[in-house]
């Protein structure tokens, strides 16, 4: 397959109409993560440590502001890749997963407050 028809492929993908409910988990999923990032720094102002090893270098050294927008970047190039593939059963068993993963995590923050 050469470069025109991956693009092309890829440019009817991204015009192609997003079923609601795809799109409502997929902003379930950024909601939940800016959660975690809140409820973390909740947790790090009170003594525990970030258990991520992407974040915890800039949690550790104060950059929150930067720790926030990498979390975001991550999470936000996570859901475009969900949402492009949405038809695809592997990116929907994965978006489940994601939501079941956050549910535990957010359970952990809030039991612990």
């Amino acid at each position: 397959m050469c470069f025109g028809e991956y693009a092309g492929k890829l440019w009817k993908r991204l015009n192609q109409p997003l079923p609601h409910r795809i799109a409502a988990r997929l902003s379930i999923v950024v909601l939940a993560s800016c959660l975690d990032y809140f409820f973390t720094c909740y947790h790090l102002k009170h003594g525990a440590s970030e258990m991520n090893p992407v974040l915890a270098p800039l949690f550790h050294g104060g950059h929150y502001f930067q720790a926030f927008w990498l979390k975001m970047g991550l999470t936000l190039g996570g859901v475009t890749a969900l949402g492009l593939f949405h038809s695809r059963p592997l990116a929907l068993r994965s978006l489940f997963l994601i939501i079941c993963m956050y549910l535990g995590i957010l359970t952990y923050h809030i039991a612990f407050m």
